[in-house]
């Protein structure tokens, strides 16, 4: 079987709070690269260099998620400030869909929202009427 070197040498940056996607031909290394990266797979040779107190996240093709979860549970499970925001928001939104009018459940959805707003890098603010 025929080994494919796709990169001899592959330099890049990617700042802070930069998402990046790759996007090619089957075959042609996206996941390894991506893997090497995140250091769940070893590269031939070469180092990733990163500053401290840093950590890539990746999420495989074929993830072995626990029982019960969801890709959207691997995606927003995360330990960062912005996935507890995320999954704060989306609790009090349901919250407040189910009881819309509820004095709790409205400032459980406006009071943070200042804070959501510089985690998830800006949402318009909500209006909530009162019938």
């Amino acid at each position: 079987m025929a080994t494919n070197s796709y990169y001899k040498t592959l330099i890049f940056l990617i700042n802070e709070g930069t998402r990046i996607g790759l996007i090619g031909v089957n075959g042609t290394g996206k996941t390894t690269l991506l893997a090497g990266l995140a250091g769940t797979a070893p590269f031939d040779a070469g180092s990733v260099d990163t500053p401290k107190n840093y950590r890539i996240a990746y999420l495989a093709q074929q993830p072995a998620l626990p029982q019960g979860d969801t890709i959207m549970d691997a995606v927003y499970g995360g330990d960062a400030p912005v996935f507890a925001a995320i999954r704060e928001y989306e609790a009090a939104l349901a919250a407040y869909g189910d009881a819309p009018m509820s004095d709790a459940v409205q400032e459980r959805y406006t009071k943070p929202w200042p804070r959501w707003t510089r985690l998830m890098g800006g949402m318009p603010r909500p209006r909530l009427r009162r019938s």
